[in-house]
């Protein structure tokens, strides 16, 4: 059971920045995403108060922290493949840039914009896709505002790192980002989806003049535990005028804005359904 409005959390022993780092990011994610994919979890430096429950990986590091915390012990063991990344490595840069439309914020949304606070140490450049980017976007109806997005993402960031952040809107697609104009910028956080978008922002960095290289900061996607939606769509036919109502269901593993906004839709849908069947009834 969940009682408060934000779960905060830190990694012990484990260096920010590397990549072993970020695929501790990518596990606390997705075990908070099986709880609830919006929970308001946020990473921190420093655990002010005592920890309500602290994780371990192992029965071993159980009996280490038990003695550390006097905190409930919950062991959540790691598989094999999960134990290869690197813990040595240094990822981070001083000005490091990340991009997104970051609607209803979810699980995914944070641990991208976790590993920017973990990477970034001078200043960090946030691109958000503006209203008028979104307008072919499933359920448009039920996006939030710009502004409202921005407001998620700074109310996040500012608990997540202390480094300065700069929002830009993202209005035209056709406009180069600010990571392809700056040559300060040295480093983008992408997902493996958006990869390939990254390395046109590179080929657009270089018709732009700028040497200076662009390094890529890949982090892993968050798997939706309710991996797919339906969605109803109507069409009328001109002869007869008859409605005719399709079912389409979307398979999708990757956790997406689209997948909560069609899943709202349902839940609107049933309520609605169950609001009728009541009038009718009385």
């Amino acid at each position: 059971k969940i009682y408060r409005a934000a779960l905060y959390f830190k990694l012990l022993g484990v260096k920010r920045g590397t990549s072993w780092s970020l695929e501790c990011l990518r596990l606390a994610y997705s075990a908070i995403c099986e709880i609830n994919a919006e929970l308001d979890a946020v990473p921190i430096e420093e655990m002010r108060e005592r920890p309500d429950i602290v994780i371990a990986t192992s029965e071993n590091e159980a009996k280490k922290l038990g003695k550390q915390f006097s905190s409930q012990i919950k062991v959540f063991e790691l598989k094999d493949e999960e134990q290869r990344f690197d813990d040595t490595d240094d990822l981070q840069g001083p000005r490091v840039a990340v991009g997104g439309t970051f609607d209803r914020l979810h699980a995914g949304h944070r641990l991208l914009l976790a590993a920017t606070a973990f990477t970034a140490t001078e200043r960090i450049y946030i691109g958000i896709a503006g209203d008028a980017l979104l307008k072919n976007k499933e359920h448009k109806h039920l996006l939030q505002s710009f502004d409202e997005r921005v407001q998620a993402v700074l109310n996040f960031m500012h608990r997540a790192t202390a480094v300065p952040i700069e929002i830009s809107a993202l209005l035209d697609p056709r406009k180069p980002p600010k990571a392809a104009t700056d040559a300060s910028i040295d480093r983008l956080v992408v997902s493996h989806e958006t990869l390939p978008g990254a390395e046109k922002l590179a080929t657009m960095r270089r018709q732009n003049g700028i040497v200076e290289p662009l390094h890529f900061i890949t982090v892993g996607l968050i798997d939706d535990p309710l991996s797919s939606y339906t969605t109803t769509s109507s069409s009328s036919s001109s002869s007869d005028n008859n409605n005719n109502n399709s079912t389409t269901t979307h398979q999708t593993n990757k956790l997406s804005s689209t997948a909560i906004r069609a899943r709202l839709v349902e839940k609107m849908q049933h309520e609605e359904e169950e609001k009728r069947r009541e009038r009718e009834g009385k």
